[in-house]
């Protein structure tokens, strides 16, 4: 409409209309302005900026701006910072014609200049004159066992239908044979709240009504579900029940997603809800459960890494929450506002496995029990993150503290970082044949991240062992310590970890039937002897981009390992610096036949065209190029998941703290 902008403040008068979503802060059923033909116009919330009096119009114009005349003057007198609602009423002496409409104006008393009224968006207040299409709300009922009666005389309607903005009274009766009965409201369709006496005020077009009445026989005391698709919740629960809000308890398996989790909370019935199975990998966050008022019990998922601030804020009937094992951080004020909260069972076995101010907001914790791993309760008693309670009984389960996945033995371990394993002295006999060492196990349920090699007495698992033929290392770390496979001397395959930065020494020395050797990109030392007597290798594949470091001494890393027998393979590019650099020398047949590596921490971004997992340096932006929208995990070198970042189709920059492992 022409003439219509923002204007400055002293261009206008000293009030402001509010408004809120789609409801511009006025309701009218004017359509087309008609001499003669009655009107009226409700501002619902007119604020005064400044003490203020004087007299509001309306003036009907033309497309261009100009005034044709002025309709229902009215005096008013506001208090500075107060809201008052006003209603006008007027009739024109003039039909509108197209592109016609009416502008809020106010007059100050004793000033003769009319100035435009600014809505809370800083624009004008203006009524289309001509076909005008009056916005109306629709209301969406989801019913059972009841009727409902909106025929009040105050409610304001157009077409059958309430006016957007227009306050709305509806009554809800049940059939007698009702036991338990459901009366809530939304106006966004996934926040509901209580239906009350009092009017609604229309804010959104569409109102949506749920009133349910369940006899005895119709509600549902235990539901399970298993979601097959991220997303799909609802339709599983659709297929499961004839009604999810007769669901009063439920059990859920499968991966979430932040939809899912948003439904769980709109079941009006639901009381009880089991997610140990379940998983979200984008962990809980955006206060998930955040006023529930219905939940009384809850059960995580045992995977669940990380809960975010104010999860479960005004739960009010909460009873018992139980943590996962696997909780290695939370944001603050979980279960401020929880006042019936009775029983919290921990089951992690490192009280650091809350925020400090966690339990922040908690009403009586008093009151509360908290349950813990066997022998743990002494360690949770003296964590400074759990000294507002005051009773700790130890009945949990203990978490296992060795196994074995692979026909390898692991020793577990716990912190609040996570849990974690090291591959550990087998408890029978030698490991034998091809071994690998995975990055992560899970075992009964739980996730661990391997980080390494048990060092009893500064002894190693495998070294001495004369039965390995195979070894594959996909553990993300960074060294291989000293001795730690020396004297494997059936070793003829080797695959080292991508994150490689250190071998040290005599850590493959006298496995002599490596014949080929492959260190990869990420590789920067190489301790004294630290591949010795491998006296039938053949052949080296080096991916670093900088030769690696090592004595070039007697004592150089490939000693007794006949170099002149050896073919060196690196990458195109480095060919001169391997045949100049300190030990590489010794090997006089250098193949140049391998690509050139990404560049990793060397340059001021990382252009990295994006294949899953990848690894990048820290104190640098990272350009990730994906080919559709999706959440990637940003994660420490020990396996610690570190963040969640929604990428976007094309490319993406990620700053990155420390070095990281994105997939």
């Amino acid at each position: 409409m022409i003439g219509i902008t923002p204007l400055k403040a002293e261009n206008c008068a000293p009030l402001q209309l509010d408004c809120q979503g789609k409801y511009e802060g006025f309701y009218t059923t004017l359509t087309t302005l008609k001499a003669g033909e009655k009107q009226s116009v409700h501002l619902s919330d007119l604020s005064a900026l400044t003490t203020w009096q004087g007299k509001m119009q309306w003036n009907l114009c033309h497309a261009d701006g100009s005034v044709v005349e002025a309709l229902g003057s009215k005096q008013v007198q506001m208090n500075g910072g107060s809201t008052q609602s006003l209603d006008f009423e007027f009739a024109a002496a003039n039909n509108a014609a197209k592109g016609d409409y009416l502008r809020l104006v106010a007059c100050t008393d004793g000033s003769a200049k009319w100035l435009p009224v600014l809505n809370a968006l800083g624009k004008e207040v203006i009524v289309e004159a001509y076909e005008r299409k009056v916005p109306v709300v629709e209301v969406v009922s989801d019913t059972k066992n009841v009727t409902i009666n909106s025929s009040n005389p105050n409610n304001k309607t157009f077409n059958g239908k309430p006016l957007l903005g227009s306050s709305y009274i509806y009554n809800v009766d049940f059939n007698s044979s009702v036991e338990k009965s459901i009366d809530m409201l939304s106006l966004d369709g996934k926040t509901y709240t209580a239906h009350t006496t009092d009017a609604v005020v229309l804010t959104s077009d569409t109102l949506y009504i749920k009133a349910k009445g369940y006899t005895a026989a119709e509600l549902v005391a235990q539901c399970s579900v298993d979601v097959e698709k991220t997303g799909q919740l609802e339709t599983a629960m659709q297929k499961a029940v004839a009604d999810a809000d007769a669901v009063e308890a439920l059990t859920v398996t499968g991966t979430l997603n932040n939809t899912d989790l948003q439904y769980l909370s709109s079941l009006q019935s639901l009381q009880q809800l089991n997610l140990e199975n379940a998983t979200t990998p984008q962990g809980l966050f955006g206060a998930t459960f955040k006023d529930f008022s219905r939940l009384t019990n809850c059960v995580l998922p045992r995977s669940l890494k990380q809960i975010g601030s104010e999860t479960f804020k005004n739960c009010y009937v909460l009873r018992s929450i139980s943590l996962p094992v696997c909780l290695q951080a939370t944001g603050s004020k979980l279960f401020s506002g929880c006042q019936a909260l009775t029983d919290i069972y921990a089951h992690p076995s490192s009280p650091d496995c809350v925020a400090a101010d966690a339990f922040e907001g908690l009403n009586t914790p008093s009151k509360v029990t908290v349950h813990v791993q066997q022998g743990l309760a002494g360690a949770f008693q003296q964590s400074s993150k759990w000294s507002m309670f005051a009773r700790f009984v130890d009945d949990l389960p203990a978490l296992p503290q060795r196994f074995t996945y692979g026909g390898v033995d692991y020793k577990a371990i716990y912190d609040g970082d996570g849990n974690f394993a090291e591959v550990t002295f087998p408890s029978g006999e030698m490991y034998r044949g091809a071994i690998t060492i995975p990055a992560t196990i899970n075992y009964e349920g739980l996730e661990y991240t391997v980080r390494g090699f048990d060092n009893t007495d500064g002894m190693s698992p495998f070294v001495g062992n004369p039965l390995i033929t195979s070894l594959t290392l996909e553990l993300n770390i960074e060294r291989l310590r000293a001795m730690l496979f020396m004297g494997c001397t059936s070793l003829e395959h080797l695959q080292l970890p991508s994150t490689l930065r250190h071998i040290d020494s005599e850590c493959f020395r006298n496995c002599p039937m490596l014949k080929q050797i492959t260190l990869p990109a990420s590789i920067e030392t190489l301790g004294d002897n630290a591949f010795c007597g491998c006296q039938y290798l053949t052949d080296i594949y080096c991916y670093a981009m900088t030769p690696p470091e090592g004595s070039n001494t007697d004592s150089y890393p490939f000693a007794q390992c006949r170099p002149q027998n050896v073919t060196l393979h690196v990458p195109a590019s480095s060919e001169a610096a391997y045949r100049a650099t300190g030990f590489w020398t010794k090997f006089s047949n250098v193949v140049a036949d391998l690509p050139d590596a990404p560049v990793d921490g060397i340059t001021a971004t990382t252009d990295l065209h994006t294949t899953l997992p990848v690894k990048a340096a820290g104190k640098q932006w990272v350009t990730l190029h994906m080919q559709q929208a999706q959440q990637v995990g940003i994660y420490s070198l020990s396996g610690m998941l570190l963040r969640v970042v929604q990428l976007q189709k094309g490319a993406n920059n990620v700053w990155l703290d420390d070095i990281s492992i994105i997939k």
